[in-house]
Order: C-alpha cells, then structure tokens, then sequence
C-alpha cells in the first residue's frame, strides 16, 4: 500500500475514534478471487433484471 494512502487510512480511523466509533481490523482472505467472481456474478445479474424488458412472461405493452 501506498504510504501515503496509509497514513491518511490511519488518520480517518483515528479521528472516528476520537468520535466514539468503534473500529475493529478485519481479515479478507479470499480478495485474490474477487476479479473472477464478479466477473461470474454481474452478467448474471445484469441478465436477470434485463429479461423482464423482452416481453416473453408478460407480453408486450399494448398501447391505446
């Protein structure tokens, strides 16, 4: 990391404490497959909300 980014990461977390927050550190072990997963994920996501546009289920809009 960037030492920069870190300090400034670390003079947020210290003024939200200073705030009354409580902030705990947290491990993320399985960051190195989440590139793949969303790239399995957000296709699937995007086709299932764009399906209800193709007039299958509910038919076309019919106009008046």
């Amino acid at each position: 990391m960037d030492p920069e980014i870190k300090n400034r990461i670390n003079q947020v977390i210290s003024y939200l404490e200073k705030e009354g927050v409580k902030v705990e550190q947290t491990s993320l072990p399985h960051t190195e497959y989440a590139v793949a997963v969303y790239y399995i994920i957000a296709p699937s996501e995007a086709s299932a909300n764009l399906a209800r546009y193709d007039g299958v289920k509910y038919g076309f809009p019919q106009s008046k």
